[in-house]
């Protein structure tokens, strides 16, 4: 392979890697890569904690779509399959409830 060849593949790798490591905008805000309508549902269920629950939030959404390490759902059993598919609310309220984090009764 020319240095020519080699640059041009090398440029190409460092591209993909770059693209790779990039952020999620979903994960930078509201509604954390989840429905507008769920996310204020959530907030209205857990409004005494909105702190944990924002934070849990925002890990889901980092585990689903920015390639965060998902190994505290692996530990609740979810598969990738199962990450993939379910919604980031539905994935922070299971979460949220094995936390023995309840929503308010009101």
């Amino acid at each position: 392979m020319s240095i020519r060849g080699k640059l041009s593949f090398a440029a190409a790798l460092i591209a993909v890697s770059s693209a790779a490591q990039a952020a999620d905008p979903r994960c930078d805000r509201p509604p954390y890569g989840g429905s507008p309508d769920r996310y204020r549902a959530v907030l209205e269920a857990y409004k005494h904690d909105l702190g944990q629950v924002t934070k849990t939030l925002e890990e889901i959404c980092r585990m689903k779509f920015d390639g965060a390490d998902r190994a505290a759902l692996y530990k609740l059993q979810y598969k990738d399959e199962d990450i993939n598919r379910m919604d980031t609310e539905a994935l922070a309220l299971d979460m949220l409830k094995r936390k023995n984090l309840q929503p308010d009764t009101k």
